[in-house]
């Protein structure tokens, strides 16, 4: 008789652990908070060394109001310079909207592992960050 309920049992662990793993994804989302917790638990449970950061904006600067009418002159001609309003270190990866930083000690160091890797740190992003958001995972 108990060989009939052997499978059974196996079904019923495999569901527990099947709605384990949905309960778990259900209550993260794509907040940064959130997502540092869930790239912790899986790849970093014991220091918690994995950081999310929001990529740094900067804002536009505007030289010319329509409204005012006067022509805009940034150098004299004689100096052939160009004229830089920020300097390169002020932009911060313009292209992502966050940061994944990484500790160097955790990533495997044979390059099929360290791709291995990557590829399911990636992969646990995009199932919890927003469609449009874009992001850059970075050794620190």
């Amino acid at each position: 008789m108990k060989v009939l309920f052997v499978p059974i049992e196996e079904l019923y662990e495999s569901l527990m652990l099947f709605r384990d793993d949905e309960l778990y994804k259900a209550r993260h989302n794509s907040q940064i908070i959130s997502l540092r917790k869930v790239l912790n638990d899986y790849f970093d449970p014991t220091l918690r060394r994995i950081e999310v950061k929001n990529a740094v904006l900067t804002f536009p600067t505007y030289f010319y109001e329509e409204q005012d009418n006067q022509p805009v002159i940034f150098s004299e001609e004689s100096d052939n310079a160009p004229v830089l309003f920020f300097e390169e270190e002020d932009f911060n990866g313009g292209e992502a909207d966050f940061f994944v930083l990484i500790p160097p000690d955790i990533v495997p160091t044979s390059n099929t592992a360290a791709e291995g890797f990557f590829l399911q740190i990636k992969a646990k992003i995009d199932y919890f960050k927003l469609f449009s958001k874009t992001y850059q995972i970075i050794q620190t």
